[in-house]
């Protein structure tokens, strides 16, 4: 019998928060964030507008996305 697939949902609003929480209160703050772009749980722009509000600039890297592909 073939192993079952299991998904998980790309929540980028809570890895937006989780690296902003983890970056210091002063100096050069900036997230690197690397993704398909492909959202599918959470509103990333709400944290990207707090993370502006508060000077962190964020840095996106776009993958290729593998969604059609096995990965190990």
């Amino acid at each position: 019998m073939p192993a079952e697939k299991t998904y998980q949902l790309t929540d980028i609003e809570a890895a937006l928060s989780l690296a902003r929480a983890t970056l210091p209160d002063h100096g050069h703050r900036r997230i690197v964030l690397f993704s398909d772009g492909r959202e599918t749980h959470g509103r990333a722009v709400t944290q990207a507008a707090l993370a502006a509000a508060d000077g962190v600039h964020i840095d996106v890297v776009v993958g290729e996305d593998t969604t059609s592909q096995d990965i190990p």
